[in-house]
């Protein structure tokens, strides 16, 4: 049983987490390859990267197939914005806004 937390895994998205570059490129490139045996790819434009808790001022790209993807300092995850300084705010109004839009989806009984 391991004590930390590897992944996070809901419907379509995938979080990969890890401390080192290595080890979340070799969890890149796993992933490409399991997912090529189901035919899935990992989309290129809508994968992010985010670093938490660095103070490296030189950082190494992370990139597949020569696509390089983009790295922001602030993710929407589930709800909750989770920032590179190692946070998660919970986004009360984006909750509040899809509750609305599945109760005016319900019909009156």
């Amino acid at each position: 049983m391991t004590e930390q937390l590897e992944d996070l895994v809901f419907a379509d998205d995938v979080c990969l987490l890890s401390h080192r570059l290595s080890d979340m490129e070799e969890k890149i490139k796993d992933a490409e390859k399991i997912g090529k045996k189901a035919e899935l790819k990992i989309n290129e434009t809508s994968t992010k990267v985010m670093r938490i808790n660095t103070n490296t001022s030189k950082m190494e790209k992370i990139e597949i197939n020569g696509k390089e993807f983009e790295e922001v300092n602030e993710y929407s995850y589930l709800g909750s914005i989770v920032t590179g300084g190692g946070g998660a705010d919970e986004d009360v109004t984006n909750r509040i806004k899809k509750a609305n839009v599945a109760f005016v989806q319900l019909y009156r009984i």
